[in-house]
This record gives structure tokens, C-alpha cells and sequence, in this order.
């Protein structure tokens, strides 16, 4: 795999930040959204190659034996049921060796609903005739994965959504809905007010929700008692690091090794993870020792941007069971951070 070339000299990346903010509103965040300087582009190879990969360890992540053992880490106050699955994603690391995976959700990923806009927007930014996703396809196939239809009431919680980062892209999924005929309100999911028949959205994660199931985020727990949840959140668990050690044994040349940290003789060569996190939030790119319960997963070297400045990963998401879409971070340094000017999320374009 090689990087394809992209132009060095582009437009100004101000007016690509204008629009950024009037139409998918980016200017609407406490926290600033880090948009890549350079866009990834990827030949046609590798993203079937990426598809592939993706249509294997789907099928085999939505079979009842694969996840009977992952429902056990479900906690109590969950159903203890994975329902179909309708969206998520996979991120990957591209090496000679093929797309090799880093970690994988089956609920909605952070940036799912504008992605396809934001690429047609970069596109546009570039004026490159780089071929693009059909953007109204894309997100009628998203809003069509969840159990909303018009005349629905939904409410889209987070807690302190205008905290969060995804914010401007709550914000542009509450328009989808509301262009549907879909009525959406966001929530702080410590404070919900639910009427009778509304449905919920929930965009906490499990991580932070299971910590704190009774305190601050009892207003969630006891809404998932009466009012129906799309996605279900349970399916936080089927995507969770602990899939990763039953995958790498099926398919040993899409996952990394990938063990509990406990179960190796030694953590060289090695990253540690928390089960259960998100964001990057507790890797250990250099572990001596582990936290009781982490995943050990073998290192895979980043691949770089056309200049070899940056390092990127490549994330595929998925709607309705099949990959539709590719999307990349651009980082530099050993995992994906904002430390930097220039990096961030980026457009992946095939060649």
C-alpha cells in the first residue's frame, strides 16, 4: 500500500472554514473541530481492499455465537440483548500487508452525519475531480438506520451537549431529522424530559454511563426503563475491545494480536487499552505493566500522508450492513490527538 499524491498547493483554507461553519456548523461548538490541512487519498485497491475487510468482520461480528460471550460484560441495568445492527464503524491502519484493524463500534460514530458533506465541501474546496460519495444517499440510508419515522418525537441527548466536541454534528442530524418530518429536541442527559412516546437517541457512552448508572445519569437510566432507545446501547458492549480478542483469532490477517494484558508473558511490542473507552482516552503506546482487565494489542505502524509529515488512520462506516463511506484522522505522534495545527479530520479520497 502507498499513499497516492495529492496537490501541495490548494486554495485558501479560510473559505473552506466559512462554510464549514454556515452549513455544517462548525462555528456552533465550545470545543473547535481540527480540520486535516491535506486530505488522505487512497487508491481503488485499497479501499476494496478496506470494504472487504469490513463485510468480513461485520458478518461474523453479527452471528449469535460470536456474541453470546460479550453479552456477559453487559451490565444490569442494560438489556442483555444485541438487536441488528445498523450502523457503526471500523478503523483501520493501512500496511503492505493489507488494512489492519484497530478498533471497531456498532453504535454511531462520532461525525457520522455530516461526513458526507464535509468531503463534498473539501472536495469542492480543492476543485479536484475526485469522485464522492451521493451525500442525500448517504444520510437518507443513516437516517433510515434508526426506528424513526415521520411524525416521531425524538430527543438526542448528550451529557451537556454543547460541551461535547460532536456538537455541530448533533446539531446538523437534529436538521436531518427535522427535514423528515421528524421532530428532534436535544437534551442534557442529566436533566430529560420525556413525554409519552418520544424516542431517545442516546449519544453517551457506556464508558462514562456504566461508571455513573445512578447519580448524575439516573434521568437516562430511568428514561431507558419506559421510552424506546435507537440504537439500542447495549450494543456498545458487542464493539467493545474485548471483540477484538475473539476477531484477531478468526482473522488473523485483518486484527492484530490482540489478548488480555494478564494472558502475555510480555507487553513489548504491545499497546494497552482500557475494554471499554473511546477517543484514545487510556492507550498506553509503551506499557511495562496494565491495569487489571485491559487489552493488550499488537503495534501497527501508522501510515503517512503523501508529504510523510502526518500519520492517519482510516475509519469505514457502516450503514445498514454494508460500508459505505471512508473518512481519516490525521495526527503527529503515536496515536491520534489535536496537538497539533493542521491535523485533524480529513476527507479520504480514491484514485
Amino acid at each position: 500500500m502507498r499513499q497516492a499524491s495529492v496537490m501541495e498547493a490548494q486554495p485558501p483554507f479560510e473559505a473552506l472554514e466559512e462554510r464549514l461553519e454556515s452549513e455544517l456548523y462548525f462555528s456552533e461548538g465550545t470545543i473547535p473541530i481540527q480540520v486535516s490541512a491535506v486530505p488522505v487519498v487512497i487508491t481503488t485497491s485499497d479501499r476494496d481492499s478496506l470494504f472487504s475487510c469490513t463485510e468480513r468482520l461485520l458478518s461474523r461480528v453479527q452471528e449469535p455465537s460470536f456474541q453470546e460471550p460479550l453479552l456477559e460484560n453487559v451490565p444490569d441495568f442494560l438489556r442483555r440483548a444485541f438487536p441488528n445492527i445498523t450502523v457503526g464503524a471500523f478503523d483501520y491502519h493501512l500496511t503492505p500487508q493489507g488494512p489492519k484493524l484497530i478498533e471497531y463500534m456498532v453504535l454511531p460514530p462520532g461525525m457520522v452525519s455530516f461526513y458526507a458533506r464535509f468531503t463534498q465541501l473539501y472536495n469542492e474546496h480543492l476543485n479536484s475531480p475526485f469522485p464522492t460519495v451521493d451525500v442525500a444517499h448517504f444520510e437518507e440510508a443513516l437516517v433510515n438506520s434508526f426506528a424513526f419515522t415521520k411524525g416521531d418525537s425524538v430527543v438526542i441527548t448528550d451529557v451537556n451537549p454543547r460541551s461535547q466536541i460532536t456538537h455541530p454534528e448533533i446539531l446538523y442530524f437534529q436538521a436531518l431529522l427535522k427535514e423528515r418530518g421528524i421532530g428532534a429536541e436535544i437534551q442534557d442527559a442529566r436533566d430529560l424530559r420525556l413525554v409519552n412516546g418520544t424516542k431517545v437517541y442516546s449519544r453517551v457512552t457506556l464508558h462514562d454511563w456504566e461508571a455513573d448508572p445512578r447519580k448524575g445519569l439516573a434521568p437516562l437510566t430511568d428514561a431507558y426503563k419506559r421510552a424506546q432507545f435507537s440504537p439500542e446501547p447495549s450494543l456498545w458492549f458487542l464493539g467493545d475491545k474485548r471483540g477484538l480478542i475473539l476477531l484477531c483469532k478468526e482473522f488473523p490477517d485483518i486484527v492484530p494480536h490482540t489478548a488480555y494484558a494478564t494472558d502475555l508473558p510480555s507487553l513489548s511490542g504491545f499497546i494497552v487499552k482500557p475494554p471499554s473507552s473511546y477517543g484514545g482516552k487510556g492507550v498506553d503506546m509503551h506499557p511495562t505493566t496494565a491495569p487489571p482487565g485491559s487489552i493488550a494489542q499488537a503495534y501497527v505502524q501508522a501510515p503517512t500522508t503523501a508529504s510523510g509529515n502526518m500519520n492517519y488512520d482510516i475509519r469505514v462506516f457502516v450503514l445498514n450492513g454494508k460500508p459505505q463511506l471512508c473518512c481519516a484522522r490525521t495526527y503527529i505522534g503515536e496515536k491520534t490527538n489535536r496537538d497539533h495545527p493542521g491535523t485533524g479530520f480529513a476527507p479520504v479520497f480514491v484514485v
